[in-house]
């Protein structure tokens, strides 16, 4: 679904709507964040863990690459599309700090998508 961009010279003009959640619906935010709906997505449990295990790691080092994680795959496949997860050993490459990391899965980075 697409709507329209508001203000002057947007007539014809239109933007996608954001990715939702594969599971929950939640809206997309940013990178491979979404608007969990608590108590009801797997995803987020299974996010939260991965998150947790990041920051711990992120405390220490800037940058680091590890295997995805079955929820990072599905959501890979969920932004990027099937082939962009055919690789039989995908990988994260996780960067920021403890409070904010980023993510890029088999080097698609859904912030610097275009649609």
């Amino acid at each position: 679904m697409s709507e329209p961009i508001p203000g002057p010279g947007a007539v014809g003009r239109v933007i996608p709507t954001p990715w939702q959640c594969p599971e929950c619906g939640g809206p997309w935010l940013r990178n491979y964040v979404f608007r969990h709906t608590p108590n009801q997505c797997t995803i987020l449990q299974r996010e939260d863990a991965t998150q947790a295990a990041d920051a711990q790691r992120l405390a220490s080092i800037s940058r680091y690459t590890r295997p995805a994680t079955a929820a990072e795959v599905l959501l890979l496949k969920h932004l990027a599309g099937p082939a962009a997860a055919a690789d039989e050993d995908p990988q994260t490459v996780v960067s920021g700090s403890p409070a904010l990391r980023h993510r890029v899965i088999n080097e698609f980075d859904p912030d610097k998508h275009t649609i």
